[in-house]
């Protein structure tokens, strides 16, 4: 994730990428990333345009979900933490999550 915050797009980077070896391990991590986006849609839906600041959010193959913002927003930590704490609830339900704080997610414009 270091690498990753040095994006000059990146906002704000939260959480850790699990450390996985086995390749079905990553594939289900992979499921479990793009499955917890896809079980947020209801609780999303005021963040996302045309309602909120965010443009998209979703799976990135590296092992992390992404969260993108409208780059001419104003972006504060309490709406990123906002969105981070709807994430991290979802997180908390799966099993990668009992050793680390919650599920990545990384912040962009």
């Amino acid at each position: 994730m270091k690498k990753i915050k040095q994006n000059k797009t990146v906002v704000k980077a939260m959480g850790e990428i699990p450390q996985i070896e086995i390749e079905e391990d990553k594939r289900n991590w992979l499921n479990i990333l793009d499955q917890s986006g896809n079980n947020l849609k209801d609780q999303m839906e005021p963040y996302v345009k045309s309602e909120g600041p965010i443009i998209s959010y979703g799976l990135n193959y590296q092992g992390y979900l992404t969260v993108n913002i409208l780059e001419e927003t104003e972006i504060d930590d309490s709406l990123i933490n906002e969105v981070y704490d709807i994430f991290d609830q979802e997180g908390k339900k799966t099993r990668y999550s009992r050793n680390s704080s919650c599920i990545p997610i990384l912040t962009t414009i």
